[in-house]
């Protein structure tokens, strides 16, 4: 993995204490203007996610989106610190796992966290702005509708169930707002067909744009090998418009199970996803870890069977080869036979040019 410096480890710990001041700050205030405002509204919560479709227009707007601002500002936050830290408009990699976006491997070893937290991390000036023109577009348009609870559920299994299908699909759960937007986007979108209240302005053209940008985004990936995460996008315009349409159902036991089913089998791909390459390496470090051998390399055989350049995979077996061969070449160099252990080091340093051990035990050959 790669690791920070560090005169960054050190920036990283002041500017966190001072973000957590910020946050802690803001939040109060948040948290005081909800409990204040809107808390009479929430116990009117009820299992149809989407059911206000009788609010009139003039009630609409006493919805302060105050989620979104929420959302907006901490998304603004950690841009900013992360670029401070890598002192470009363009984040350095190791600072996404500092914050809370950390690799494959980590998710799948226990850190679930970030198939949540990554959708608030962004890379680059272009992609947190037009994310967040994305977010005050659906997000802040559907929280004066549906309120800031309803809304934060919506955002939270839709980043989760985004950011697992990405994971399971490409070996990352990708970064930023994309997938969140476009469930939102689906979800308007399939309201709005059937109740005027959830229609906004310039519909037609938004959709339009929406389809357009989803086509631009596939075509750039495949030929400019860009890194749109498109798997997201389509797994959240697919979460979204389930939602919508299944808010609908009248049956409250067909309307959950239509939910669930798709989430939890996206849930399941944490725990079991053998197409995965880095699920893969995830499971053979675990047996390569716990002492078996056997099953680690069956584990990595199979990563580059999926993804042959995989270098995870690759590095652990060769490290399985390097200590066969360091056992072989230190039983060879007691015995004497220094011809054989000679030829154990030469192997063991045509896998690993710096090895160090087998440098040192050449040296001392006769």
């Amino acid at each position: 993995m790669l690791k920070i410096n560090q005169q960054i480890d050190r920036k990283f710990n002041d500017l966190l204490l001072g973000t957590k001041t910020i946050l802690n700050l803001f939040c109060t205030i948040v948290v005081n203007n909800i409990l204040l405002h809107h808390f009479h509204f929430q116990l009117k919560i009820s299992i149809n996610f989407v059911g206000q479709e009788n609010m009139t227009a003039e009630k609409t707007h006493k919805h302060f989106p105050i989620f979104t601002t929420l959302l907006s500002v901490v998304a603004i936050i950690f841009y900013v610190s992360m670029s401070l830290l890598s002192n470009d408009t363009h984040v350095h990699y190791p600072l996404f796992e500092k914050f809370g976006a950390p690799y494959a491997i980590q998710i799948y070893d226990g850190q679930y966290w970030g198939v949540v937290v990554n959708s608030l991390i962004h890379s680059f000036p272009l992609h947190i702005i037009t994310n967040l023109i994305g977010l005050w577009v659906f997000a802040a348009f559907l929280e004066r509708r549906i309120g800031w609870f309803k809304l934060f559920l919506f955002g939270l299994f839709s980043s989760i169930f985004t950011s697992l299908n990405q994971l399971g699909l490409t070996n990352d759960a990708g970064l930023g707002l994309s997938g969140v937007n476009y469930a939102l986007f689906g979800l308007i979108f399939v309201l709005a067909l059937k109740n005027p209240f959830y229609r906004m302005k310039f519909h037609l053209v938004i959709s339009l744009f929406m389809v357009l940008f989803l086509g631009f985004s596939i075509y750039m990936n495949l030929v400019y090998q860009w890194y749109v995460g498109i798997e997201a996008q389509l797994s959240g315009l697919f979460w979204g418009a389930l939602i919508g349409i299944t808010s609908k159902i009248k049956n409250p036991m067909i309307r959950i199970s239509s939910m669930v089913i798709p989430f939890s089998l996206s849930l399941i791909t944490l725990f079991y996803c053998p197409w995965s390459s880095m699920w893969q390496c995830y499971k053979g470090i675990e047996l390569h870890e716990a002492g078996n051998i056997d099953g680690a390399l069956a584990h990595y055989s199979e990563a580059l069977t999926i993804e042959p350049d995989n270098k995870i995979a690759l590095m652990n077996i060769n490290l399985i080869k390097i200590d066969d061969l360091a056992k072989l070449a230190y039983e060879a160099h007691k015995d004497g036979r220094f011809v054989e252990a000679h030829r154990y080091y030469l192997q063991i340093l045509a896998l690993d040019k710096h090895n160090a051990w087998a440098r040192n035990n050449m040296r001392e050959l006769p």
